[in-house]
């Protein structure tokens, strides 16, 4: 076995690799992991002063960072027509199909998570990413921030995600 090791250490790399990835992608199944980008953290106004910052970016930590580092394009999907529901919408019920952002074509695959936050956090999580990243600096005025009565009349609808998708703006084109 040593014999093999020593003339194919390609073989042993291989191995290594193969169980980083497995770890790696159990990890992210189970909400953890690592990506490599800038902390959000609003500029504006300080965290403090908005009593869901704290913990929207909590929930970001355990369910969102591992596939999103940044999320500085949330003004301009939300400020065009449709957009405030639309990033309610996706977050409810998730979306999945091919979507432009910046110039740049996605398949975009985003789960749903009405299962998983009741209607303070979402309500948080969604306006947490109203001001992280400098994005409270990106908006012709002030956001309205999403309540948990909005979150909940939100669940009411049952948007269908394929009509999510379709329904989504796209101010950069």
């Amino acid at each position: 076995m040593s014999g093999i090791i020593r003339r194919h250490p390609h073989y042993v790399l291989g191995a290594a690799l193969l169980l980083a990835t497995i770890l790696v992608a159990a990890l992210r199944s189970q909400g953890l992991g690592v990506t490599l980008g800038a902390e959000p953290t609003p500029v504006a106004t300080e965290p403090s002063a908005f009593e869901w910052f704290d913990e929207g970016m909590t929930l970001w930590d355990g369910r969102c960072y591992g596939c999103h580092a940044e999320l500085t394009y949330v003004p301009e999907l939300y400020e065009a027509e449709g957009g405030r529901e639309y990033l309610l919408d996706m977050m409810l019920v998730g979306v999945r199909g091919e979507v432009n952002v910046l110039g740049d074509t996605f398949d975009l695959r985003h789960r749903p998570y009405a299962d998983t936050f009741d209607d303070e956090e979402m309500s948080a999580l969604l306006n947490m990413m109203l001001v992280a990243w400098d994005n409270l600096e990106g908006f012709s005025a002030e956001p309205d921030f999403y309540t948990p009565d909005e979150v909940a009349a939100g669940r009411q609808r049952e948007p269908d995600p394929a009509a999510v998708l379709e329904g989504r703006p796209n101010p950069w084109e």
